[in-house]
């Protein structure tokens, strides 16, 4: 496995089947303690409303955690990864070290596209650019958003050149019948499943290819997405297309 994702694996927090049963039963308390505390704000005296502020901000507190010990009794058999690594630059080229993929396309891009419009300058309408970022496949937020330096850079050149400019990396190969099991249990429970793989051989250009020069091989982690947290499923080789028809289709 590539020194980058093995660093982000050693980020990621695995809980123990203790602290998995502990959750379960906390979970309960915390339920009772919100049931409390939202039962005294209903009947708070006039007197006592200057202390509202304080409790609806512990009851959030309490909700938080309540998010927490949810999400470790049903996810704690997987890792959480940190969302720390895909803001991890390369020193030279400050592309990103980790690509993050649908289970829809072998593809990952940034880009930042110009966009023509019409817009009235009090005596009539002229064509003008309008520039819009864009990330695909679509993430949550809170992943977006450690790919925003990138993107904001390439509204910057995209506007130095007046042209559309894509940042874009793929990966090429079959994941394996263990994995593809593993992914199918998982699409029970998660929101969204990503995969995951180190940023290589990136291309970028004024239009978006067609075809990839140089697709990567690799070893990526496929994870899924709760809505706040990613949970790591598994980690596996790709295997080469070559390779699947000598050993499977091979008379």
């Amino acid at each position: 496995m590539q020194d980058v994702l093995e660093r982000c694996l050693k980020l990621a927090k695995s809980a123990t089947s203790k602290e998995v049963k502990e959750a379960s039963s906390k979970i309960a308390q915390v339920d009772e303690t919100i049931l409390r505390a939202n039962k005294k704000l209903k009947n708070l005296f006039g007197f006592e409303e200057t202390s509202r502020p304080a409790i609806v901000a512990h009851v959030g507190e309490l909700e938080r955690e309540r998010a927490r010990l949810q999400s470790l009794a049903k996810y704690g058999e997987f890792g959480c990864l940190s969302f720390a690594p895909f803001s991890w630059r390369d020193a030279k080229t400050k592309y990103p070290r980790l690509a993050i993929f649908s289970l829809d396309s072998p593809r990952f891009e940034i880009s930042a596209q110009v966009e023509m419009h019409d817009a009235y300058n009090g005596d009539y309408w002229v064509p003008r650019r309008r520039y819009k970022g864009k990330i695909s496949p679509t993430l949550p937020p809170v992943i977006a958003k450690c790919y925003s330096d990138v993107l904001e850079r390439l509204m910057v050149t995209a506007k130095e050149k007046r042209k559309s400019v894509f940042l874009a990396t793929s990966y090429v190969g079959l994941i394996p019948d263990e994995t593809r099991a593993k992914i199918a249990d998982a699409k029970k429970l998660f929101k969204d499943i990503f995969i995951i793989a180190e940023g290589k051989n990136w291309e970028l250009t004024e239009k978006k290819p067609k075809v990839f020069r140089n697709p990567n091989a690799g070893d990526p982690l496929v994870a899924g997405f709760d809505g706040t947290n990613l949970w790591v499923i598994d980690a596996f080789n790709l295997t080469s297309i070559e390779r699947l028809i000598k050993s499977e289709f091979t008379a």
